[in-house]
């Protein structure tokens, strides 16, 4: 009989939201809801992440013996199984009582800058600052002090940051502990201590937040892994715009995103995919220069564009997430991709080791430093000249009131076991940004954005990110020149 169990207590905040999916119809994916609709964590989805975290932090493959002590091990052939020691509760997810947030996404041509075929859904996802509280259950024999190794490793991942729930390359899913991790340790071979077990698993049942009491704290454990993060500070120039637009606006054809939190607050938003789809078309393009074999290569492209191409060299979400591979290789488990931009931004083969948050910046009337301007538009007939029947249009943009915004766009990128060249790729990548080659959003407006500071930067490679310096803004140091208020 196990006569030991812990219980790890996870108060986990997801700043930007989440989207802990249950699959989805035509085009829409949906949240994974209880029976009462409230929006859902599953065990299942975190003991999942967890797992492959583990391995990748510990260098083992999930057939490993050390990984199924704790996760168990599957039923295969003759093999009878192992059950796993490691027991997660469903964890509701607390939004303030705010609606789900609906997200409109596209998947991007980089060659002809249109959607691509199939690319267009939309998608459920929590409010930014969304909440929950996890309870991981981990039962043991007599190896105390690995187990509680192995709870301390699984807090260390948490605060070194990782992604959870579906479509994460969106902007959405980062965790992060909101305050400590509690470990409590129950003997059971102790009447008292057996009681204190049941009686917690039966609160938990009936109301999830609660004081546990002998509780301990797990502080200032961090990962072993090698881990880049860089947080860029982003704000408009003078007398530029942007436009990043989520379908059809309230007012306007197309608006800025808005949304508002789990706090009741509103926000403007930069999504994270937005970020993610300027980096790696940027990226591609350096890879290519750089002589790398590229998948969604000109090539390629120019092949498709005659009409004797394939069908696997159509520019399509299927097509890109298995890098253009051939009808025979595609059923291969670990097929051989020579691609860096797959080795980067993942494929259907491999995730992804780089991620871009949703960047997110007051928009309350009294306080915020961005506001909203209308801009009207007409198609002009090239024959005539003169303005296309029904195609006068208007949409709003977002510009910065102030020379020297004192509240940038924050934009997080988290970069997991980084080489030097992806580093030089990154940063030519920001400094293209920066001094305006590189435009984000719509084109209905200039879509300028510039370094407001200089990048923090922590972890692998951190100084070349850290070295950016912004560069001077045009206008701003020309009115001063001139004698103009700035």
């Amino acid at each position: 009989m196990n006569q030991t169990i812990h219980l790890l207590v996870l108060p986990l905040l997801f700043p930007t939201g989440l989207a802990a999916g249950a699959g989805g119809e035509y085009n829409r994916l949906r949240l994974a809801r209880n029976g009462r609709g409230q929006p859902v964590l599953r065990g299942t989805s975190l003991a999942g992440i967890l797992r492959h975290a583990y391995c990748r932090e510990m260098g083992l493959t999930s057939s490993d013996k050390s990984v199924a002590k704790f996760f168990g091990e599957a039923l295969d052939g003759e093999a009878h199984g192992k059950p796993s020691a490691f027991r997660i509760n469903d964890c509701i997810l607390e939004t303030g009582g705010r609606s789900s947030v609906e997200r409109t996404h596209h998947l991007r041509n980089r060659h002809s800058k249109t959607v691509a075929e199939g690319g267009l859904f939309s998608m459920e996802s929590c409010p930014p600052g969304t909440t929950t509280t996890a309870y991981l259950w981990l039962t043991e024999n007599a190896e105390g002090e690995a187990s509680k190794e192995f709870l301390s490793r699984i807090v260390a991942i948490i605060n070194s940051g990782i992604c959870l729930g579906g479509q994460s390359a969106r902007g959405i899913g980062i965790m992060q502990l909101s305050s400590d991790a509690q470990l409590r340790t129950f003997n059971l071979s102790d009447i008292e201590e057996h009681v204190a077990m049941l009686d917690i698993n039966h609160q938990l049942r009936s109301s999830p937040n609660f004081t546990i009491h002998g509780a301990i704290s797990l502080t200032g454990l961090v990962a072993n892994r090698p881990v880049l993060q860089i947080e860029l500070q982003l704000r408009v120039p003078r007398g530029q715009d942007i436009l990043v637009g989520d379908g059809a606006g309230l007012e306007r054809d197309i608006e800025p995103q808005r949304v508002t939190g789990a706090n009741g607050k509103k926000y403007w938003r930069i999504p994270g995919s937005t970020f993610r789809g300027l980096f790696r078309a940027w990226i591609t393009k350096l890879a290519a220069k750089a002589g790398k074999v590229v998948a969604d290569s000109y090539d390629r492209r120019m092949k498709f564009s005659s009409s004797s191409s394939p069908r696997t060299d159509e520019l399509n979400g299927e097509n890109m997430g298995r890098c253009f591979l051939p009808e025979g290789q595609r059923s291969l488990v670990a097929p051989v991709i020579e691609c860096p931009i797959a080795s980067l931004f993942g494929s259907l083969y491999q995730s992804s080791r780089i991620h871009f948050s949703d960047a997110l910046v007051d928009a309350d009337a009294s306080g915020s430093k961005y506001s909203e301007q209308t801009r009207m538009h007409v198609a002009v007939d090239r024959i005539t000249g003169g303005a296309a029947e029904s195609l006068l249009f208007n949409n709003s943009v977002l510009t910065c009131s102030e020379v020297d915004c004192s509240e940038p766009f924050l934009v997080k990128i988290r970069v997991d076991r980084p080489t030097l060249e992806e580093i030089d790729w990154i940063k030519k990548t920001i400094v293209a940004l920066d001094i305006g080659i590189l435009r984000v959003g719509s084109s209905k407006s200039s879509g300028r954005l510039e370094l407001h500071r200089s990048p923090t930067a922590t972890g692998s490679f951190a100084d070349v990110i850290s070295s950016i310096q912004p560069h001077p803004n045009f206008m701003a140091s020309h009115s001063r020149s001139a004698g103009v208020p700035s």
